[in-house]
């Protein structure tokens, strides 16, 4: 896909500056760009861009901005799970900044569990791993009476989408 590719749709607001390369998308957001909504802060100052994509056939699921979207939001999942591997102390600061936590109580929490490379989690997918930690869940909570009749992990679990992305 590429800037002109007919697919790729300024719907509102187009940037100035975008491109598509080697299937990423690159947006600058332009100068004084807001994307305040009345819902949220009480007043509407929506400069904001947004792209869309059209859909290539209806025949794929998901095909079209709803899979686009969920691959943009999966790369960046996956980035963010390596970020936070390779910047553990870094991670805490940021997340007991934004969620306004005691330093201390995220770190022994952050720590006590091992934090898992996307490349990593992606290895146990495809090796069968990532099902039985979700069919013994189902089981714990099962044998808790939490759940009667819980789904089988392959109904719910989209580990492909994961891997694709």
């Amino acid at each position: 896909m590429v800037a002109n590719d007919t697919r790729l749709v300024p719907v509102v607001n187009e940037p100035a500056n975008w491109k598509v390369s080697q299937g990423c998308l690159a947006v600058t957001t332009d100068q004084k760009t807001d994307f305040f909504q009345k819902k949220y802060y009480g007043f509407e100052r929506d400069s904001g861009h947004f792209l869309g994509v059209r859909s290539v056939t209806n025949s794929q699921r998901g095909s079209g901005f709803r899979e686009f979207s969920e691959l943009l939001f999966l790369r960046e999942m996956k980035m963010a799970m390596d970020y936070r591997v390779a910047n553990l102390d870094n991670s805490v600061e940021i997340s007991t900044a934004f969620l306004n936590v005691p330093k201390e109580a995220t770190d022994k929490v952050t720590r006590s569990s091992k934090m898992l490379t996307s490349t990593e989690l992606e290895g146990f997918t495809k090796d069968g791993t990532v099902n039985k930690w979700l069919s013994d869940f189902n089981k714990m909570f099962q044998d808790l009476g939490t759940v009667k009749d819980p789904m089988a992990p392959e109904k719910f679990d989209t580990s492909e989408l994961f891997s694709s992305a």
